[in-house]
């Protein structure tokens, strides 16, 4: 897996791919959900009849963490976890943009063209809501417009949906912090986890705990909930995070997640809710 900076394309005007062509997909991707693997598998599929590189243009954050982070819950995948997943789905390169005040302003039209002129894409894969540009100014009917101009195949999914409801990262944040998990694991198409391998723990009577604080993904309510855990290293699979047979209770209350039950000698990756 590559990984571009959105300032270094900006900044340098560098050719990236010497004259190879792309095919991309953009959004923040944040949970990599049902709806979003549409996305992406339409883009590796018509990558690969097409000879095309496949790439994500995606956020290091969501948007919504700098326009509004008192209101942020959280991700729902870190970043590492977000970029290791894009590459299970056959993604090969990604272009990281660390939103500004800056990238806000710019228009939608100028996005497309910067993109345009240093990633060489054919092919463009975008959901049916998709927004882009200042003040969200853009979206598929501009898009259909800048297809015919810079000459490349525009191909939009449509909604997908679980048990009657439009699948979105905000939809899975909702239901993540309502505490119904069996659904969020629907949405996701595989369990919720919250990755601990970078964070701080102290042992209380054989009870690892750690302080919510440290913690940046968005949580569920407090309460106790059963978990399998996850131990494979920092480089684990998103996709397969569903435990290695060592299970137990959860408990969130007082600004702390406890896991009991577990004797362990060293912190876990993950946490999935079973």
């Amino acid at each position: 897996m590559k990984i571009i900076n959105w300032n270094d394309i900006v900044s340098s005007g560098r050719d990236f791919f010497q004259g190879q062509k792309t095919g991309i997909t953009i959004g923040t991707f944040d949970g990599v959900h049902a709806g979003h693997k549409t996305l992406i598998d339409m883009c590796v599929s018509y990558s690969k009849l097409q000879n095309l590189i496949p790439l994500a243009v995606t956020f290091r954050f969501p948007p919504k963490k700098s326009l509004s982070p008192l209101d942020y819950p959280g991700e729902i995948l870190p970043f590492d976890c977000k970029i290791n997943l894009l590459d299970k789905l056959g993604i090969r390169q990604v272009l990281v943009i660390d939103f500004s005040s800056e990238f806000g302003r710019m228009s939608g039209e100028d996005f497309v063209e910067i993109l345009r002129n240093s990633l060489h894409f054919n092919y463009l894969a975008a959901g049916y809501d998709f927004r882009f540009g200042r003040s969200m100014e853009s979206g598929v009917p501009e898009l259909k417009i800048m297809a015919e101009k810079y000459h490349f195949v525009l191909e939009v999914a449509s909604p997908v949906t679980v048990g009657g409801e439009r699948v979105s990262s905000s939809l899975i944040r909702c239901k993540i912090r309502g505490g119904e998990l069996g659904i969020v694991r629907r949405l996701l198409g595989r369990p919720f986890c919250i990755y601990l391998q970078n964070a701080a723990f102290s042992r209380e009577q054989g009870k690892l705990k750690y302080a919510l604080g440290q913690i940046k993904q968005v949580l569920p309510p407090a309460g106790e909930y059963k978990v399998s855990l996850s131990c494979g290293g920092e480089n684990i699979n998103p996709l397969l995070a569903t435990g290695d047979g060592l299970t137990g209770n959860c408990r969130i209350d007082s600004g702390f997640l406890v896991l009991e039950d577990f004797d362990l000698d060293s912190n876990p990756c993950c946490i999935s809710f079973i």
